[in-house]
């Protein structure tokens, strides 16, 4: 099974690489911090983008997304679920002028939860994922950029030590970054 979730997370990054590659030299990199409102939970992003097509005041774009964080189930016994996520982007920005621009877009791709303890890990599973994005981008610099961001993200259920149908609840998340345009 951890053989096949490996497999699976290596298809998909290497389709988003490719991607990235193929669409043109221009493309952007970005990285931030955000909080998911139902669940109470941080959560970390990097994201990676190749540009599509480039018109006057629109772009789209194609990228691959990473998204992690974890839950504490036991401070006493030092257990815990890290959820690791890749995410296949479209999106679509719309320069508003030279500084400020809007976007929004979808994304889908898998979660993966593993549960950890001081032992080792102990159990895991592999499931979907999937997201609307829409948010907002100043630029600072010719090639940075500040960004905030509001999703829908969407979780199917999973199972860990033969408990099947747990579930993370439906949530927003909220996120600021930083943009580095190329």
């Amino acid at each position: 099974m951890r053989n096949t979730i490996k497999n699976k997370l290596a298809v998909i990054t290497m389709l988003g690489a490719m991607t990235c590659i193929q669409a043109q030299a221009a493309g952007d990199f970005e990285a931030g911090i955000g909080y998911m409102e139902r669940s109470e939970r941080a959560f970390g992003f990097i994201k990676a983008q190749g540009v599509v097509y480039q018109g006057p005041s629109v772009s789209h774009k194609l990228g691959l997304e990473y998204i992690g964080y974890d839950e504490t189930l036991d401070s006493g016994l030092d257990t815990s679920i890290l959820f690791t996520t890749l995410v296949v982007n479209y999106e679509v920005e719309l320069h508003m002028d030279e500084v400020f621009s809007v976007f929004g877009g979808v994304g889908v791709g898998g979660q993966y939860a593993s549960l950890d303890s001081p032992a080792g890990e102990l159990d895991n599973d592999f499931y979907g994922y999937a997201q609307l994005f829409v948010g907002a981008r100043a630029r600072l610099t010719e090639n940075l950029e500040f960004k905030a961001g509001v999703r829908r993200m969407f979780f199917d259920d999973y199972e860990l030590l033969g408990v099947s149908g747990i579930k993370q609840d439906q949530t927003w998340g909220f996120d600021i970054g930083f943009t580095l345009r190329f």
